[in-house]
């Protein structure tokens, strides 16, 4: 459905210019998988006596705060209550994202980093596209099932198997409990922005109240939040691995259908795969390599395709012949009706991770 918001940016917005942001969101996309890539490493010059929630808390409650700064606190308010339904999505994006990070720590600390990664990230993608059947009655594109299965192929080559001890079952369920609640996330920030929001306010909204919900969890970070380390790798996190990554993020959704945002975040294992290589000198194995070859075909199916969007038919214009348009599958771009230069995609509704 189209909002006067949306008519407004379009009108706004020349067209080779809302093009061009477009083609590039992706990227943004994957930029942003880039910063959460280096949490780990970051995480590793923290005091012994940190731990996970605590860390998971302080960086929610100084990445929110500082979002509010970098947005204009009475802005974010006023953009996020403009916009239909924006106070309720916001809400809804903020108590997926505390959600999220708690689920997640939670399934690394019962089955393992690996195990946790690999079924926290791939169920991202598939929640969210089956969010998006639900919701709209569409059915995955080809394309997009092929990039999500080379995608979650690629995350659990390069996060690795089990690391010797059986599985927790209450591990598992809180591996896809984080991937809906992500899902959950990147649907409700991605209609905000596409109803005209701008991604900044959207983003601040959501981490601002992700952060006041995972307060109560700063009391057990008392005893290294206030060391030099604690500090740095906080400030760190915060500005760069939160700010700087969902202001990527934010950017990439004004341009990415939901669904494919979804499973372009699975790129980050990727990224941290490439810095132990590079930076830790970590042996490169037949496994590593070809997880690395599957990400990349992942990529190209999802970076490569929407410069050919503009072919596809406008969704509720007649078709040249008569016969009847087709609606556009998740994965896809979505163009509202009316809009015949295509500049501005239609939410598909729909899932950062880290």
């Amino acid at each position: 459905m189209t909002t006067p918001a949306d008519v407004a940016i379009r009108v706004a917005e020349p067209p080779q210019v809302a093009h061009r942001r477009r083609r590039t969101a992706p990227f943004a996309i994957v930029l942003a998988a880039a910063a959460w890539s280096t949490v780990g490493p970051a995480m590793a010059f923290l005091p012994a006596s940190a731990s996970p929630p605590g860390v998971v808390a302080a960086r929610m409650a100084a990445g929110g705060a500082l979002f509010v700064v970098v947005a204009g606190g009475r802005s974010m308010v006023r953009d996020v209550r403009a916009t239909p339904r924006g106070v309720l999505l916001a809400v809804t994006a903020a108590v997926a994202m505390a959600g999220y990070q708690t689920a997640y720590v939670t399934a690394m600390h019962l089955n393992g980093v690996a195990v946790g990664t690999v079924v926290s990230m791939t169920s991202i993608p598939l929640f969210g596209g089956l969010l998006v059947a639900v919701t709209s009655g569409r059915r995955p594109s080809r394309v997009w099932l092929a990039a999500t299965g080379a995608a979650a192929g690629a995350s659990a080559l390069l996060a690795g198997g089990a690391d010797g001890r059986g599985l927790s079952a209450l591990g598992v369920l809180c591996g896809l409990a984080a991937g809906l609640a992500y899902a959950v996330f990147t649907m409700a920030s991605h209609t905000v922005i596409r109803r005209g929001c701008p991604s900044r306010s959207m983003m601040a909204a959501a981490f601002a109240g992700a952060g006041v919900l995972m307060s109560p969890l700063l009391v057990t970070a008392r005893a290294w939040l206030a060391t030099p380390s604690g500090v740095a790798v906080v400030g760190y996190l915060a500005t760069v691995a939160t700010v700087g990554a969902y202001v990527l993020f934010g950017r990439g959704l004004e341009g990415t259908p939901a669904t494919t945002a979804a499973t372009l975040v699975l790129v980050e294992p990727a990224f941290a795969t490439v810095i132990g290589l590079l930076l830790l000198h970590e042996p490169a194995t037949a496994r590593t390599l070809a997880g690395l070859a599957a990400m990349a075909l992942a990529l190209a199916l999802f970076t490569v395709r929407p410069r050919r969007a503009g072919r596809r038919p406008v969704r509720g214009a007649v078709p040249a012949q008569g016969g009847p348009s087709r609606a556009p599958r998740p994965g896809e771009q979505d163009v509202p009706a009316g809009a015949a230069d295509g500049n501005h995609p239609e939410p598909a509704s729909n899932a950062p991770r880290a």
